[in-house]
């Protein structure tokens, strides 16, 4: 295989879980042009990282239904993609998804034939007529998504890694972290939030702000509190309770 697309149109925590995965394409085809479809808002996972030489982006929310496909600019727009695509000559084009919807099956169907790659390689549970290589899905959460992405690139060749999942840091990010406060107390990260996907799944802020004022006062610990632009709010409130004992990197 020279040239790899993988498709993972997914939130932080989806394409972080697909990074060993990545790794392990890497080290079996260590010479490959491996390029990952992804959105504009998980670019720093893999930007300057050695799993993958070529970023496409593409917000996951114009595929979410068929309307938001239609909608002015988009029918271009996504011609413009099929051509980069075309463009890219892979031999091979993975897809990191459930085919859970109908939908969601139709649109990765779509991608994956738009890039003209003779090889397609997913999940499949019954929906994935458009795989030319195929592994069981058994289902969400019955196997951690990590193992899933191993299938994939499994049909590959690639031998399973199971190793840590892979976030790159650059020298701008570490002289950054050196620069923050320096404290001897024990330091614990607190993400107050959930992602605006996950309402119904977060935790109420009074109990994040209990959680917080017990770790600062019975380990002296001293809390940090982490978040996305949406959740500086939450974060907040939760420092004006902590005083010096939190340092607030939201956003």
């Amino acid at each position: 295989m020279r040239r790899i697309l993988v498709v993972k149109l997914a939130d932080i925590g989806d394409v972080l879980t697909a990074t060993p995965a990545l790794r392990a394409l890497r080290r079996t085809f260590p010479h490959a042009h491996i390029a990952a479809l992804i959105p504009p808002h998980c670019r720093e996972l893999l930007e300057g990282s050695l799993l993958v030489n070529e970023l496409i982006l593409l917000d996951k929310r114009h595929l979410d239904s068929l309307g938001s496909t239609l909608k002015a600019g988009m029918p271009l727009a996504l011609a413009r993609l099929t051509a980069r695509l075309r463009r890219g000559r892979f031999d091979a084009v993975l897809i990191l998804h459930h085919l859970t919807t109908r939908w969601g099956a139709a649109k990765y169907a779509a991608l994956a034939l738009a890039s003209g790659a003779p090889v397609r390689a997913g999940l499949d549970n019954g929906r994935g007529w458009f795989l030319t290589h195929r592994a069981q899905d058994y289902g969400f959460g019955v196997r951690h998504e990590v193992e899933y992405c191993n299938d994939v690139v499994g049909l590959l060749g690639a031998e399973p890694d199971y190793g840590p999942l892979e976030f790159p840091l650059t020298p701008e990010d570490m002289t950054y972290a050196q620069s923050l406060p320096h404290t001897d107390r024990p330091r614990i990260a607190l993400h107050a939030g959930s992602g605006a996907y996950s309402l119904a799944r977060r935790w109420p802020l009074e109990r994040f702000s209990a959680l917080a004022r017990h770790l600062a006062s019975k380990l002296g610990a001293h809390i940090i509190l982490v978040g996305g632009s949406d959740e500086v709010e939450l974060s907040r409130a939760i420092a004006a309770e902590l005083g010096d004992s939190s340092l607030d990197l939201t956003g």
